[in-house]
């Protein structure tokens, strides 16, 4: 393993949240920080050994600068848990030849399309899919493989410009409305019907994967998620099915290493794939999966390609419930946030956070940061952690008028 001139061995970490920092810096490890020209946070140099701000998405710059700083602090791997830092730090490991997932696989699970023709090829989770150039192609698409389907971007993230396809009717509206959200390229797919989970799991090796925890999703107006419950509440034999299906999908793309964050559909067939990350869930899942189990999948992305954390036990058993519930109140401009500090002092609740304030506009609940906070609940189990986080949330009011009349 390399290791810095102090002996420690060094991680580089390509941009996110001071929360990420603070976690690679609590293993131990010496933490070079890459961000992007123009960022600040006056507390990063508390916890980086070293910051270098630089375009880290430009192809003709990152290699460079990776290589000087490797011979200058020798660190072991290349981490990001950010989307547009996945590809680089895959291309930086491939560069210094420091192991990690190849970042061909990485492009893969950003490439939707590509996602689905390698599962199609090897005749796991089928589910039909096309590219979309333009109003034609999406009528044709429901010609052929019937409604509802779904309309998204190749390669988006965040719930942005997914729309449902009802009936052949709507072809023109719902092409508008995609295209209005988002210039990306759009695909289409088969509506998988059923309820929605994710697979928190991470990857020890080529092979070797071990799954955290199943999370359940409550899903919004346009596929935005509202909330996340750990653990899934499933149906005898549905959690094999689900962990094979997996461990299976895992294996077809290629995954190396690190955690992954996998979107299934549990429908009348079957699970089916809907997507899949090279890195832990958003939306606070990792802290539900830490609440429940112990395992900390942030810390974990840090601590095991430095050799400095274990394989956790196989097999362990949830030891608590816990959900988050988001706010969601109804658009237009915020007048008053009233028992947030209530709600914090609640034993069950383990955060509270408004993201808003007086004066402040609330969109419509199109994309995953139009929601205005969020509560997390602790409890014995799962149902009740749900419960206490749907009535906390209820209990925090977010007053809007709309905007004409403010």
């Amino acid at each position: 393993m390399t290791s810095s001139p102090d002996g420690r061995p060094a991680v580089l970490l390509i941009g996110g949240s001071p929360r990420a920092l603070r976690q690679a810096a609590a293993t131990g490890a010496r933490v070079v920080l890459l961000q992007p020209p123009g960022w600040s946070d006056p507390g990063a140099a508390r916890q980086a050994h070293h910051i270098e701000l630089v375009d880290y998405t430009d192809p003709d710059v990152l290699p460079g600068v990776a290589r000087d700083l490797h011979a200058r602090y020798g660190f072991t791997r290349a981490v990001s848990l950010t989307e547009p830092g996945l590809v680089p730090a895959a291309l930086v490991n491939e560069q210094l030849g420091l192991g990690g997932t190849p970042a061909g696989v990485v492009r893969l699970l950003k490439d939707k399309l590509a996602m689905r023709a390698r599962l199609a090829a090897a005749d796991l989770s089928p589910v039909p899919a096309a590219a979309l150039g333009d109003v034609t192609d999406l009528a044709a698409f429901a010609a052929r493989h019937g409604t509802p389907a779904v309309v998204k971007p190749v390669d988006g993230v965040g719930s942005l410009a997914v729309v449902r396809l009802d009936r052949p009717g709507d072809v023109d509206s719902v092409w508008s409305r995609a295209r209005r959200a988002t210039g990306r390229p759009l695909m289409a797919e088969g509506y998988l019907d059923g309820p929605e989970i994710s697979v928190e799991a991470f990857t020890f090796g080529p092979g070797d994967h071990r799954v955290l925890a199943i999370t359940d999703k409550l899903v919004g107006a346009n596929f935005v998620e509202v909330g996340h419950t750990v653990p899934a509440r499933l149906a005898p034999g549905d959690a094999a099915r689900v962990e094979a299906l997996t461990v299976a999908f895992l294996d077809v793309v290629g995954l190396t290493e690190g955690p992954s964050h996998t979107e299934i559909k549990l429908t009348a067939d079957g699970p089916r794939i809907v997507e899949s990350h090279n890195r832990v869930g958003g939306d606070k899942i990792a802290d539900l999966v830490r609440l429940t189990t112990g395992v900390d999948p942030v810390t974990l992305s840090f601590a095991w390609p430095l050799g400095l954390a274990d394989r956790p036990p196989a097999g362990a058993v949830p030891r608590a419930g816990a959900a988050i519930r988001f706010l969601t109140p109804a658009p237009g401009r915020v007048r008053a946030v009233r028992d947030l500090d209530r709600v914090r002092a609640e034993p069950s609740v383990v955060a509270a956070e408004v993201t808003v304030a007086p004066g402040d506009v609330v969109p419509e609940l199109a994309r995953s940061d139009s929601r205005a906070g969020y509560v997390i609940a602790r409890a014995a189990d799962a149902d009740r952690a749900a419960v206490l986080a749907q009535r906390h949330a209820a209990t925090i009011t977010i007053d809007t008028v709309p905007c004409e009349a403010s």
